[in-house]
């Protein structure tokens, strides 16, 4: 018995001196954990880390990521948690029915909860229907949309039953194609593509494992996209012949693409996939289009075959619009260094292309860059730019969008009032510009003693409330900024003469129509332009005016000016502000 507990102990010490063993003399090859996690290093004793804990706290976070077997360790609980209960440790994997692997965002689009609402679509329609029409008319550079697909969208027989695909609501793909359809903006569809081959290929389009297309589904996509540029262009590119399909039952590229990070001991049971062997042909009498492609993850199947270096001259593949592929290969190289109206005349061809889980963000910035780019004289639309701004930052947008479901709020609102509230903030002087009495007012609303002050002040007056509100409001405004108080009526007395004149809002709605901008937005737009104008005559005024005086404050200068009047047959005071002018233009051109 005394041998059998000396055992025991003899095995518990064991266990438990193990794991440094191995941390120190790996004699194990444990097998690295897939996925992105945060390496910790070994931290620097300091005394002043010491007393607080932080050297402490970080010592245990250092020790427990590096622990020997603890990767095994790892792998041994998912393996317990997956085979027993379907429970991954993984972020944003789903398992759905049949073990089919999903990602919540795209379960989450198809779903319609990230709707970032039909306003916001209309506008983003609107711009890429302007872009597509300008650049074709202009320039026949073809900007074609291309929707790829969506497994959630392919396969919801698979969804978890905790998804009720019943109480879908409107999607940002459903609202994309309609609006399109709608513009008439040519695109493509891969989604529908792929639904139609649904029953009838030939092989799996979806890997079980895997979130993007397959490899094979791939190279349909990427055949059928070559022979719509063919037909959009009127040219003919290069073939891509398969030259066979291999079966196998390796899982390869971006097949188990889901099931990697779960981080299992054993990979989960499939069966054979299809991976065609590519060649493309070399005819130098084909056409090779110059190329920009600014997409997501999908691409880079497609990327990674060498179709774009085979069958395109002038390849660029700006990935999420923030890097640019190949020149990243050898040097890092960013979207926002180069100058993107420039990069889009150099091509023939660009491509946006992207899957339902990035709708809501839909084109990382790239088409309000490039509409900004090509109408330099509008003026930028600054909410819009910020609720764009929250769109793309992902932990944010997705805090907002589970704060709309909490609340059951639309999205858009929730959105607008957050871009709403950044844009006061960081930007007050412009807000003011914009929205300025409602700046004020709202200051005013959120006092409640001064709300009563008002409402007193309106029982006084006998008038209603919000006028006595706006009356507060206007005299706040004049005592802070009332240099933007001035640029904020001028705007809006000019909003109004446009609005009064029938012939004059005729060619403002006639303009809206070639920017794809709303009656509104045009209005807003002119009345601006109107002030800018006004503004530089003004200015202009002022300083011809100043070098007018510097000129008869100089006699010899002025003596020079009369000769030269004189020999023109002009009066002193045309010659004097033609050399006024003269001043005027050269100190201009000097400071460009």
């Amino acid at each position: 018995m005394k041998t059998l507990k000396n055992m025991l102990l003899l095995l518990i010490l064991i266990m438990l001196f193990l794991p440094a063993l191995q941390k120190l003399y790996p004699f194990f090859d444990i097998k690295a954990l897939n996925g992105d996690f945060v390496a910790y290093q070994k931290p620097k004793f300091t005394w002043v880390g010491w007393f607080p804990g932080i050297n402490q706290a970080q010592y245990t976070d250092y020790l427990e990521q590096n622990i020997g077997f603890r990767n095994a360790l790892v792998r041994f609980n998912n393996q317990i948690d997956f085979s027993l209960f379907r429970r991954v440790h993984a972020e944003g994997v789903v398992v759905g029915k049949k073990d089919v692997l999903f990602e919540y965002d795209y379960i989450r689009e198809y779903m319609g909860w990230d709707f970032i609402g039909e306003k916001t679509w209309d506008k983003k329609m609107r711009r890429f229907k302007y872009l597509q029409e300008f650049l074709k008319t202009t320039k026949n550079i073809d900007l074609i949309l291309v929707l790829e697909p969506s497994k959630a969208r392919f396969e919801p027989e698979n969804l978890p039953d905790q998804y009720n695909t019943s109480k879908r609501t409107l999607t940002n793909y459903d609202y994309i194609r309609r609006k399109a359809d709608e513009l008439g903006i040519r695109y493509v569809d891969m989604n529908a593509y792929y639904l139609l081959m649904k029953d009838t290929t030939r092989y799996l389009l979806y890997p079980k494992y895997g979130v993007h297309w397959s490899t094979y589904g791939m190279t349909l996509v990427a055949d059928t996209l070559i022979r719509y540029l063919e037909n959009l262009r009127k040219i003919k590119m290069p073939d891509i012949y398969v030259e066979k399909i291999d079966i196998s039952d390796s899982l390869r590229d971006n097949d188990y693409d889901a099931g990697r990070p779960l981080n299992l001991i054993w990979e989960l049971p499939h069966g054979q996939m299809a991976y065609p062997k590519l060649r493309f042909e070399q005819n130098p009498s084909k056409i090779k289009p110059r190329v920009l492609v600014v997409g997501d993850s999908y691409f880079w199947n497609i990327y990674n075959t060498g179709l774009p270096a085979s069958l395109f001259s002038h390849q660029n593949f700006w990935y999420f619009n923030y890097m640019v592929f190949p020149e990243t290969y050898w040097d890092s190289t960013f979207v926002n260094d180069l100058n993107i109206r420039d990069e889009i005349e150099r091509r023939d061809v660009v491509l946006l292309m992207v899957t339902e889980r990035f709708l809501y963000k839909y084109d990382w910035e790239f088409i309000d860059r490039a509409y900004e780019a090509f109408t330099p004289d509008l003026e930028p639309d600054y909410l819009y730019n910020y609720e764009n701004g929250i769109r793309i930052n992902v932990g944010f947008f997705d805090d907002l969008v589970k704060r709309a479901l909490k609340r059951s709020k639309p999205l858009q609102d929730v959105i607008t009032q957050e871009a709403d509230y950044q844009f006061k903030t960081e930007n007050p002087d412009k807000y003011r510009e914009i929205y300025g009495l409602r700046y004020y007012e709202e200051i005013i609303r959120s006092d409640t003693a001064w709300m009563n002050l008002v409402k007193n002040k309106a029982k006084l007056w006998k008038i209603p409330v919000d006028s006595a509100l706006q009356r507060d409001a206007d005299y706040m405004f004049n005592m802070d900024t009332p240099e933007i108080r001035k640029i904020y009526y001028a705007d809006k007395m000019n909003e109004g003469l446009i609005r009064s004149d029938k012939i004059l809002m005729a060619q403002v709605t006639e303009k809206a129509k070639q920017y794809y901008l709303t009656s509104d937005e045009m209005v807003r737009q002119e009345a601006v332009r109107i002030f800018r104008e006004e503004t530089g005559k003004a200015e202009l005024e002022k300083s011809l005016d100043d070098y007018v005086k510097m000129i008869r404050n100089d006699q010899k200068w002025l003596n020079i000016v009369k000769e030269k009047a004189s020999k023109l047959g002009i009066s002193l005071d045309e010659m004097l502000r033609r050399d006024a002018q003269w001043m005027y233009d050269k100190e201009i051109n000097k400071s460009k």
